[in-house]
């Protein structure tokens, strides 16, 4: 009898803790302000064109590594800004370097570089600003300038916009996604400046406790159409796109995410078929 009894108390248990997992979630970005998130950001991009040495395929042709802290603050328009300090940066060019290493460029451009993003409670009317980029040189080829900016436009990407209703897992949502990337004027010269604007699908996969944290996992796919202006040249990029992101639903903030993208860009250069993958890591 005891047996029994302990048997139904488990299952009771357990039917409560599935019906709690399947109440819906209304998710928002809502970090406190003055909360601080540490991320790393790795960006690999794979060139195929014959203006760079080919290598070995495998390898990307350009690699990013960004470690910044990220600042979120609260002003009376109802917005959320998150202010973003890069502590120290890597770029490198692995495919170039085993076959040319003179032609190699490698270095920390982007360490001391501040950004401001703006985005409301859904994630949506996102803009960011550079506000001072003090190791980035001004004299930087046009390709490798252009893909520092990738590695900045590529986070605004890596967002998301939640729905405008409480969901449960298996449930889906379009919705329109947008950026753009600006700076200060006595910067520009140093960075190629975009943005852009596509449709995603997204879906509420499952929620995870991962510890103390209760974690939605979130899937898209999409298509994204990018801009870049430079001072001498012009480009633009059209890739679809998959996605995962893992997000803390009390706070609404990313934990990781991963997008792969894939698409040509057109420049003055020609087309250039362009695979990028980008994974944001709160560390």
């Amino acid at each position: 009898m005891r047996a029994a009894r302990t048997l139904t108390l488990l299952l009771l248990g357990c039917a409560a803790s599935a019906a709690a997992a399947q109440e819906p979630l209304l998710l928002r970005i809502n970090p406190a302000a003055g909360q601080i998130m540490h991320y790393r950001t790795d960006v690999d991009a794979w060139l195929n064109t014959p203006l760079l040495p080919q290598g070995d395929p495998a390898l990307p042709t350009f690699r990013i590594a960004l470690f910044t802290n990220r600042t979120a603050t609260h002003p009376d328009s109802g917005m959320i800004i998150f202010t973003d300090v890069t502590d120290s940066s890597r770029f490198e060019m692995p495919r170039i370097r085993d076959v040319q290493p003179q032609l190699a460029a490698s270095g920390d451009y982007m360490r001391g570089m501040r950004t401001e993003t703006l985005v409301d409670q859904r994630g949506r009317s996102v803009s960011t600003r550079v506000l001072t980029a003090p190791a980035m040189p001004q004299d930087l080829p046009v390709l490798i300038r252009g893909m520092q900016s990738l590695a900045l436009t590529g986070q605004r990407l890596s967002t998301f916009n939640f729905p405008d209703r409480a969901i449960r897992p298996g449930d889906t949502w379009t919705d329109s996604v947008r950026y753009d990337l600006g700076g200060d004027q006595s910067i520009a010269p140093a960075l190629v400046t975009g943005g852009g604007a596509g449709l995603a699908n997204f879906r509420f996969e499952r929620l995870e406790q991962r510890g103390a944290v209760q974690v939605a996992v979130l899937s898209a796919t999409g298509r994204v159409s990018a801009g870049a202006q430079d001072v001498v040249a012009s480009s633009t990029l059209v890739v679809s796109a998959t996605a995962q992101m893992d997000i803390d639903v009390a706070t609404g903030l990313v934990l990781r995410s991963q997008m792969d993208m894939q698409g040509p860009m057109a420049s003055r250069l020609g087309t250039i078929p362009v695979r990028i993958r980008l994974v944001m890591q709160a560390r």
